[in-house]
């Protein structure tokens, strides 16, 4: 919902953060940073105890996420939060997402279903301040449409034959920062759509092509999405495209990964579908 500023236009909404991070992201990040780790510092202090987990999320950061040398580590809370403070506010936005993206699986240590909580949490100031990524499956991801991003996270938890595996790597490499690998990422995507065509086809050699055109009888479906598909396969495989001309850098970027992302995991969900009510898959399996 828009503030009451901008739905009277009494000031213009900002655009979308793709390439930079402001002021008030960052502050709301870092907020978020104190109230599922921070705090604990302050309890555990007014209760005169350690807190183990919060030691050792922080000394785990401070060695491979900071790269700081841990005898520098402080003894106290208060210098220790004010040293990642310091770094948090002073390096470029995508160094704040890795910082951000390594956090959030650690908040299970902090409190139950901490992670589920934090990833919301940010994901709602992502959506407030206009910032153009949002967690997805663990990674933040230039998406921001509701609907695309559902089909990616239920793409991504499919456990059959390594077809989440491809979604999640496509993920994380379209998530690299500052230089996403775009090539990688679609290939790892139309890679999931093969491993779905050969599972449900149920010959593991199968071509993504030959198994497009048996499933047309097998699970019923249409012959334009199969067309449509063989399309898509063409382009990822054509000599000056994807998976060959290895040697060339592909002129594609961030629009086409992300197409690719949400297109086959899309397409992929759909099969899925197609399979369990054809009774080639079960869904109880």
């Amino acid at each position: 919902m828009k503030k009451f500023s901008e739905r009277f236009g009494l000031v213009k909404q900002k655009p979308y953060q793709v390439d930079d991070m402001d002021d008030d992201t960052k502050i709301s990040l870092w907020n978020a940073l104190h109230l599922f780790f921070w705090q604990f510092t302050d309890e555990a202090l007014a209760a005169d105890v350690a807190n183990e987990g919060l030691d050792t999320v922080i000394k785990i950061a401070w060695v491979k996420l900071f790269k700081w040398d841990l005898s520098e580590l402080p003894w106290d809370w208060n210098s220790r939060e004010k040293r990642i403070s310091e770094e948090f506010y002073k390096v470029p936005w995508w160094r704040v997402c890795e910082i951000i993206e390594y956090f959030a699986p650690q908040a299970d240590a902090m409190r139950f279903e901490g992670t589920k909580k934090f990833v919301k949490f940010c994901n709602d100031i992502f959506e407030r301040e206009r910032f153009g990524y949002k967690f997805v499956s663990g990674s933040l991801v230039q998406l921001t449409n509701e609907t695309e991003i559902e089909e990616v996270e239920t793409a991504s938890a499919i456990p059959y034959e390594a077809i989440g595996e491809h979604i999640k790597s496509a993920i994380r490499l379209l998530a690299i920062k500052p230089d996403p690998d775009f090539r990688n990422s679609i290939k790892e995507s139309i890679s999931a759509v093969e491993a779905a065509c050969k599972l449900i086809d149920g010959r593991k050699n199968a071509t993504l092509p030959g198994a497009l055109a048996r499933l047309r009888n097998k699970v019923n479906l249409h012959e334009d999405f199969e067309q449509g598909f063989k399309k898509i396969y063409d382009y990822t495989s054509d000599a000056d495209g994807i998976r060959h001309s290895l040697l060339e850098k592909p002129n594609i970027d961030s629009d086409d990964a992300r197409f690719m992302l949400v297109s086959c995991s899309a397409f992929v969900n759909y099969l899925m579908r197609l399979a369990e009510k054809s009774g080639v898959i079960s869904n109880n399996e």
